[in-house]
């Protein structure tokens, strides 16, 4: 009989498995991901993905604009006949129409509606974000300047991320933090990225610019989501 772990060594030396066999549960939770997306898409965004274990998926939501602060709402187990939420007392579910009134049933709790006012508020709300002055946009920089971007602002930058190929974004709009850490922006600073909300702006040379009013102009292209 082969050893434990040389069965884990072979295994794992296999070209690992991008997904997990679709099922027609998937095909539900498709449509449950876009509704959520086409009901509540102002401020929030919902996707399916699936997880580590085999079988498993999850359905996550995040404020709009804050690809950072993603959360799982539903996992489930899913096998070519049946499903089951993760997490709770449910039996497996063997009915398509069982799985669909489960999940009307679960966009009536009081405990999503709460999610919703939350994933609202975080969506209104400035965001957190630093000017990178160095090329890799991974290393912090005594010089990186701290700003809060606009929530208007931060979800162009968002929506323009989250597409396949995004296009230039001109004039966007941050304001410097009030954080006394880190660099100051003067007309010597030359910022290379823009980092906000698990986004990232790739700055056009020359293009930033303080106003009058105390805002930096940027200019640049968005990396695609899928890249961070």
């Amino acid at each position: 009989m082969q050893d434990f772990r040389e069965m884990l060594t072979a295994a794992s030396a296999e070209e690992p498995a991008k997904t997990w066999p679709a099922t027609r549960w998937d095909r539900i939770l498709g449509e449950f991901r876009e509704w959520l997306n086409e009901a509540y898409g102002n401020f929030l965004k919902a996707s399916l993905t699936d997880s580590a274990a085999p079988r498993v998926r999850h359905v996550k939501l995040w404020p709009r604009g804050r690809r950072n602060a993603q959360s799982i709402m539903l996992s489930v187990y899913v096998t070519e006949t049946s499903v089951r939420v993760l997490g709770e007392e449910t039996p497996e579910l063997k009915m398509e129409e069982d799985f669909k009134q489960y999940l009307a049933d679960f966009v009536r709790l009081p405990a999503f509606h709460a999610s919703l006012e939350s994933f609202r508020q975080l969506a209104s709300e400035p965001v957190e974000g630093v000017l990178r002055v160095g090329a890799d946009r991974s290393k912090a920089l005594l010089a990186d300047v701290a700003v809060n971007v606009p929530p208007d602002q931060q979800h162009r930058l968002a929506d323009a991320a989250e597409t396949t190929s995004p296009e230039h974004i001109d004039r966007l709009y941050v304001v410097p933090s009030e954080r006394t850490r880190g660099g100051i922006y003067t007309a010597q600073t030359k910022p290379i990225w823009l980092l906000a909300g698990g986004y990232a702006l790739e700055i056009d040379d020359g293009s930033d610019a303080k106003e009058s009013d105390g805002r930096i102009r940027l200019s640049g292209t968005p990396v695609p989501s899928s890249k961070l």
